[in-house]
């Protein structure tokens, strides 16, 4: 006999009894989805999809549409509503497991949600939950920076006494400059000078028609004239006169 040759009384497997069960339940097997959840392209969409449905039953349409973007509710916002109004809604994971056909899910796994899973961002634009969700328990980086704030200036009161309010400043005429103010001290300075001084030692000094207030207090110091300051001309609108001569003073710089 051929050491190939297959026996007469071999029996193929596929022939044998109870192979046809065998192969169904395998090949129904390999169509189940598995225990853990298995993300595909699309499923969130499908997810929303549903809780957009359970919400528009339980809730009056105005509030569901006010969260509307895009012409959608983002599964965060479904949670949000959720939580909001105590709705249950089917876990992501039973919905996925059922190819996203919420009638598939004991209604005994729905549940109102415990976190709308929301980015931070997202909570500071549309605002917290306003029951339990552990997103929004957690201050957002803002908040947690102002209760530090004001947790350090709780600290710092304890320690440092309060110190008594500053003065309001005083407003300095020094400051409240007028556009044409230079021109106007300038020609006091030449008026004073010209009545101190030889006619021919100011006009050396003449650049476009005038002398400038640098150059009028160089001579008021070279020859020793006293001048109104600044401050105390623009008190007066410029007029020297209304100077006190207590006030007028021999510029020592220029």
């Amino acid at each position: 006999m051929d050491a190939f040759a297959v026996p007469s009384s071999f029996t193929p497997i596929d022939s044998q009894a109870g192979y046809g069960d065998l192969a169904s339940a395998a090949a129904s097997a390999s169509s189940m989805p598995p225990a853990g959840h298995f993300f595909r392209t699309g499923d969130s969409n499908r997810c929303r999809s549903v809780y957009e449905q359970v919400l528009r039953v339980e809730l009056r349409a105005n509030v569901l549409d006010a969260q509307k973007k895009n012409k959608h509710v983002s599964i965060g916002r479904c949670r949000m509503l959720a939580i909001n109004h105590g709705v249950a809604l089917p876990p992501y994971e039973a919905l996925s497991q059922v190819g996203f056909v919420e009638a598939n899910v004991p209604r005994e796994q729905w549940e109102v949600p415990t976190d709308c899973k929301r980015f931070e961002k997202s909570v500071a634009a549309e605002g917290q939950c306003r029951g339990f969700c552990k997103t929004c328990s957690v201050p957002l980086p803002a908040a947690r920076i102002q209760q530090r704030i004001e947790q350090r200036q709780v600290m710092v009161a304890h320690v440092i006494p309060a110190l008594p309010a500053a003065p309001p400043p005083v407003m300095s005429h020094e400051h409240a400059f007028k556009k044409g103010d230079s021109n106007r001290c300038r020609s006091v300075y030449e008026q004073v000078l010209r009545t101190k001084l030889p006619a021919k030692v100011l006009d050396s000094q003449k650049k476009n028609k005038h002398v400038s207030i640098g150059r009028c207090r160089m001579l008021a110091i070279n020859h020793g004239v006293a001048l109104p300051p600044y401050e105390a001309l623009s008190r007066m609108s410029f007029v020297e006169t209304g100077v006190p001569r207590e006030e007028v003073q021999l510029r020592l710089k220029p």
